[in-house]
């Protein structure tokens, strides 16, 4: 199965970031130096608006459930589907507020500018020290894609390109946490400890983060939320003991967690309709055919909602372990109580059901089983 270059099924933003109270805004953008049509869209938490540039000005009024909320806009100059992912797409990440904004940009989209919004502002700033890393990031991505499709799948090279990718994006998310600490009453705050937690940034360091974090904002709809992912994140550290469950497996009978222990177990987060959980699973079956009489074997949680083609996966990608999930798809009860918001994800229990590995890709899973078994 052709190797996808995204590492996660990602939980739709709209689900990440419920939204409370309503607030309006108003944007006005002018573009220069773009022969018409243009059209601009404007994507926010998956609900696009679009507005045609007359006379070189575009505009936008909405309401925001709440403030301020992450946006992207997106210069349409083809007339492509604006939501077709294969195609180059001109598009930037803004954070917009409640009253007036304003937009303007020479010639894109990527180099557009916006005033207005004090949450903008501080994430311009925080875009200026986290730029270099983001390139290196970009670069990692190109140099990936363009090895030949073998080499790209072959486990020890998707171990080298995870350890590298994730490496440099704990170097981001310290960055950006300390941009937090330095900026406690930043607008953007609760998002960026958030989605350091989603990249599985120590739990304990947001928390640290979080209480310095201004009252108003920790008291927020986003920061009593941003307050139970800490927790759950906490829950579901290396070394805290998994926590327990029980699930349906493929037959419906309920299968307990702690009725596993006395092996190593890979608790395995995944789903039919996942690209990256179907282009990781040949190295969850390695592992598990090199291990499974050593002591090793597998639970998969998967978050389907159809039980047919969740059955049909098990069976086209030979995932010959203990398999459950309640069909509720994102709202799987498993993947909440773990905190999961992409997959594939995966925990690994030690015979006492702690967790001593996370999130292991690749060949990495086949080596941290060979060191410990």
């Amino acid at each position: 199965m052709k190797k996808q270059l995204a590492f996660l099924c990602l939980l739709p933003a709209a689900q990440l970031f419920a939204q409370s109270s309503d607030s309006t805004f108003t944007i006005t953008g002018r573009i220069t130096g773009k022969t018409p049509p243009v059209k601009v869209f404007l994507d926010m938490n998956r609900k696009m608006d679009s507005s045609v540039v007359k006379n070189g000005t575009f505009s936008f009024n909405g309401k925001i459930k709440e403030s301020p909320a992450m946006a992207y806009l997106l210069f349409d100059y083809t007339g492509n589907d604006s939501r077709d992912y294969s195609k180059p797409r001109d598009f930037q990440g803004f954070y917009i507020e409640s009253g007036k904004l304003n937009i303007v940009s020479r010639d894109s989209a990527k180099n557009a500018t916006m005033t207005g919004s004090k949450a903008q502002a501080d994430y311009a700033q925080l875009q200026v020290i986290t730029r270099p890393i983001d390139a290196k990031l970009e670069q990692l991505r190109r140099e990936n894609s363009a090895l030949p499709e073998a080499q790209r799948e072959d486990g020890a090279e998707q171990e080298r390109f995870v350890k590298k990718y994730m490496a440099l994006q704990a170097e981001k998310d310290a960055a950006s946490i300390k941009f937090v600490a330095a900026h406690p009453a930043t607008g953007i705050a609760t998002r960026i400890l958030s989605d350091a937690l989603m990249n599985d940034a120590d739990p304990y360091i947001v928390e640290k983060a979080f209480n310095g974090l201004s009252a108003p904002l920790k008291e927020s709809p986003a920061g009593k939320r941003l307050a139970k992912s800490i927790e759950t994140g906490k829950r579901t550290a290396v070394g805290a003991i998994a926590p327990d469950f029980a699930q349906a497996d493929t037959s419906g009978k309920e299968v307990r967690l702690s009725s596993l222990r006395g092996k190593y177990l890979l608790i395995d987060f995944w789903a039919s309709w996942c690209g990256p959980c179907r282009a990781e699973n040949p190295n969850v079956v390695k592992a598990f055919e090199q291990y499974k009489d050593k002591g090793f074997m597998i639970l998969g949680v998967s978050l389907d909602s159809k039980k047919e083609n969740w059955l049909s996966a098990i069976a086209t990608d030979q995932l010959n372990w203990l398999q459950v999930s309640d069909l509720k798809s994102w709202g799987n009860e498993v993947a909440r109580l773990y905190g999961v918001s992409g997959i594939p994800q995966n925990f690994l229990l030690d015979p006492q059901g702690k967790i001593v590995a996370k999130n292991l890709r690749g060949d990495a899973l086949v080596n941290k089983l060979k060191e410990i078994l």
